[in-house]
């Protein structure tokens, strides 16, 4: 099973306590570490988190976009390092354009993880991170044109920054409040059959829980793919 987590609300949980934004991503980032926990339990093969768009990256000040490059590098640092991770042999991704807008020390901690990452064999956490999916497909032309490949779907999918994950099961968006949407054409090629949960809670809120719930709820959906 692939569940695809936008976890969106930190900022808007923390001005509801009238606190800092980066309190809300702060929470958010432990929020994402108890919901990692529960991949073996879920019988979650690929949990994939998109903890930032390239759109984020353009549009924020300088000083929260350099606030939330040190959160993601801990965030990530610390769930490499956590124990439930090394124990279940996790593997982890990072997919996106990270690497032409970080700093050379960013990257090179990044790098580390997703090399290291390489030979594990057990479930797979995946963080987009400066990601869209658009840029994603045409970059993954640009490169197909550059090697004079043959421009088709299966080429396509082959050259994709997320080329190694599967297609999405459950597609969660937190911070809804009753307006339910996409956005950034989030991993394109391999949500056409999602089945979609719409949450009102705060990313912070989302519970353990509120997954289990989730993946409950589409348990029970008759899922017609198109037929």
């Amino acid at each position: 099973m692939h569940i695809l987590i936008i976890p969106d609300g930190n900022r808007r949980w923390a001005k509801k306590r009238l606190l800092n934004p980066s309190m809300g991503h702060k929470e958010g980032k432990e929020n994402g570490s108890l919901l990692v926990e529960t991949m073996i339990d879920n019988k979650i093969d690929f949990l994939t988190f998109w903890v930032l768009s390239k759109d984020n990256f353009i549009k924020r000040s300088k000083a929260e976009i350099s606030f939330l490059f040190k959160l993601i590098k801990d965030a990530i640092i610390e769930v490499n390092d956590n124990e439930f991770v090394i124990k279940n042999d996790i593997k982890i991704q990072i997919l996106g354009d990270w690497e032409s807008v970080v700093d050379s020390d960013l990257k090179k901690d990044l790098q580390r993880i997703n090399q290291e990452s390489l030979n594990r064999k057990g479930p797979c956490l995946s963080f987009l991170f400066c990601y869209n999916g658009d840029e994603e497909t045409v970059k993954a032309v640009q490169k197909m044109v550059k090697n004079k490949e043959p421009i088709n779907k299966e080429n396509i999918i082959k050259n994709l920054w997320s080329s190694m994950l599967p297609a999405v099961d459950i597609l969660i968006r937190t911070g809804c409040e009753n307006d339910p949407h996409l956005s950034g054409n989030i991993l394109m090629w391999q949500t056409a059959y999602s089945q979609l949960i719409f949450s009102n809670k705060m990313f912070p809120d989302f519970t353990k829980a509120d997954l289990k719930k989730a993946i409950l709820e589409v348990e029970k959906r008759e899922k017609r793919k198109g037929a």
